[in-house]
């Protein structure tokens, strides 16, 4: 395995959230997240019962990325960001997830506003790539929103469902036991070209 560089500290302050390296003391508050009931997003839902599985966990992932933390400004958690790939200062590749409880609440998009300004800015990186299941729509629109483009589709192994598991507008990018999932990348002008026709 190819060393990666080492993390820089950091504390990214959104309107909603602040992002940081995530660290062990942040492994009981995932630990008691509720599962996902949504079926695609469920292969996100942990199975690890004991401390020292955390913090195995979170030791694997350091190994071949940078885990942050994404907390409300009161201090809870309510999910983690990671970036893996990391070819500094060309790329890196983005993955996001937010517990159950707090999907759709705007702090998915505070979050990637936040993380991506400290990314091209901060980090000095020239573009962002991501891979994306074609049925999450919220999170499809999302990146697009931020100026995100799709480079291309790929099929993944989901054997663990059925057609019969999925809600009907899952379908389409449902084939014989894979689900079509979508690369895309963000480039550091198209990021601050968003910034300045949104006026932030």
């Amino acid at each position: 395995m190819t060393a990666i560089p080492p993390q820089p500290d950091c504390s990214i302050e959104g309107a909603r959230v602040i992002i940081r390296p995530l660290r062990v003391r942040d492994l009981p508050e995932i630990a008691a997240w509720e599962p996902h009931s949504d079926p695609l997003l469920a292969p996100y839902n942990f199975c690890i019962d004991s401390t020292a599985g955390w913090r195995r966990w979170l030791q694997r992932r350091r190994q071949d990325r940078w885990p942050y933390a994404i907390k409300s400004r009161a201090g809870v958690l309510l999910g983690h960001l990671s970036l893996r790939h990391i070819d500094c200062p060309h790329s890196a590749r983005l993955a996001v997830m937010l517990a159950a409880r707090h999907v759709n609440q705007g702090y998915g998009q505070d979050a990637m506003c936040s993380f991506l300004d400290y990314y091209f800015r901060g980090l000095g990186f020239e573009e962002m790539r991501l891979d994306v299941c074609g049925a999450n729509r919220r999170a499809r629109h999302l990146y697009q929103k931020l100026g995100f483009m799709q480079l291309n589709s790929f099929w993944v192994e989901a054997s663990q469902f059925q057609a019969s598991d999925l809600p009907e507008q899952y379908l389409c990018h449902w084939r014989r036991g894979k689900l079509r999932h979508f690369e895309m990348r963000l480039k550091s002008a198209r990021w601050w070209s968003v910034c300045a026709s949104s006026g932030s």
